[in-house]
């Protein structure tokens, strides 16, 4: 029995010895599966830094940076003014017999002007001593309201009116000329309506129209004065209110000529 015994001990010495070397081996592979866990953990924590990294590259890179500055583009591209190189002279003549005075009417605000300009139907701002555009590089806008000289034109007599070649056209610009010229003050709106300016255009070679507005008689006002009368054959006279008159005359012509009005 005292042998049995003893061999069963050995045995289960044995028995136990073995399950604990299975316990280290189990162990071990445990701790190394751990660490494979931890280097993987580690790749995944190096792969977020590249995108971080990414990350920050699209966030600093040069296409953003072009896109939320604009760089290379100007914000307010402004228009520029024509070089006028060529000019024409119209001439008025009183064919009646009897004086003719001309009003220095003009379809666009405190613009008068002894005669007006239209190109395809519609007047224009002709460019003349009196003329007040609102400049693409002005703030704020403001024009003279009183009135002008016109004309007395005696019986047989020519009035030359000399003109430049130049008128003004409209352009449009966008809110970024208004707050980069005038920082959003004058008539330059900063709620995105686009301001409207004028720049200085040559006439082409093409057909225009000269336009006068005449009364037959002295006009009221005038008539209070000596301004009716014109010793000199033409004469200035100060309109205080100039107005269409009782009708117009007008020649067409293709610049540079110079349009040709006859009063009959």
């Amino acid at each position: 029995m005292l042998e049995r015994c003893k061999t069963t001990a050995v045995c289960l010495f044995l028995a136990l010895s073995a399950c604990d070397g299975d316990d280290e081996m189990m162990s071990s592979s445990s701790s190394t599966a751990g660490q494979a866990e931890t280097t993987a953990a580690g790749e995944d924590s190096t792969a977020g830094d590249d995108d971080e990294t990414a990350s920050g590259s699209e966030s600093t890179g040069a296409a953003g940076g072009s896109e939320s500055t604009g760089a290379g583009e100007p914000l307010c591209e402004l228009p520029e003014d024509d070089v006028l190189d060529a000019g024409t002279t119209i001439t008025i003549e009183n064919a009646t017999d009897a004086p003719r005075y001309i009003s220095p009417y003009s379809s666009f605000l405190c613009n008068y002007g002894q005669l007006e300009v239209l190109i395809d139907g519609e007047p224009v701002l002709w460019d003349h001593e009196r003329a007040y555009p609102q400049r693409c590089t002005d703030c704020a806008y403001g024009c003279s309201d009183g009135g002008m000289d016109g004309l007395v034109i005696a019986p047989g007599q020519t009035a030359e009116i000399a003109w430049n070649g130049g008128y003004w056209g409209d352009e449009t610009l966008s809110e970024a000329c208004g707050t980069e010229i005038c920082d959003g003050g004058g008539d330059f709106e900063p709620t995105g309506v686009p301001a409207q300016c004028q720049a200085l255009r040559a006439m082409e070679a093409l057909e225009y129209t000269a336009r006068v507005h005449v009364f037959d008689t002295c006009p009221d006002g005038l008539a209070e004065s000596d301004a009716c009368d014109c010793p000199d054959g033409v004469c200035e006279t100060f309109f205080y209110e100039p107005t269409e008159g009782e009708y117009t005359a007008e020649a067409t012509a293709v610049f540079p000529a110079g349009a040709a009005i006859v009063l009959e």
